[in-house]
C-alpha cells in the first residue's frame, strides 16, 4: 500500500472530483473559481478525508504489520 499526504490525496481527489464535472459540462473553455472558494474547497476536501481516514481504516502498529 502506498501512504500519500493529506496534501497528495486530497489533489489526487480533487482532480478527480473536477474531471468528472467537466466531463458533464465539456462546453466550459475556462476553470475559473474564486480563490475563497478554491481555499474552501481544498479545506473541506481535507478535513473530509481526515475524518473518513479517523472512522474507517484501522491504523496497525508495528507489531501487526506482516
Amino acid at each position: 500500500m502506498t501512504w500519500l499526504t493529506i496534501e497528495e490525496l486530497t489533489d489526487q481527489a480533487l482532480e478527480a472530483f473536477w474531471g468528472i464535472v467537466v466531463k458533464h459540462y465539456s462546453q466550459a473553455k475556462t476553470g475559473d473559481l474564486s480563490p475563497l472558494t478554491t481555499h474552501q474547497l481544498s479545506v473541506a476536501a481535507k478535513n473530509a478525508i481526515k475524518e473518513w481516514i479517523w472512522a474507517n481504516v484501522r491504523i496497525r502498529t508495528a507489531d501487526e504489520e506482516e
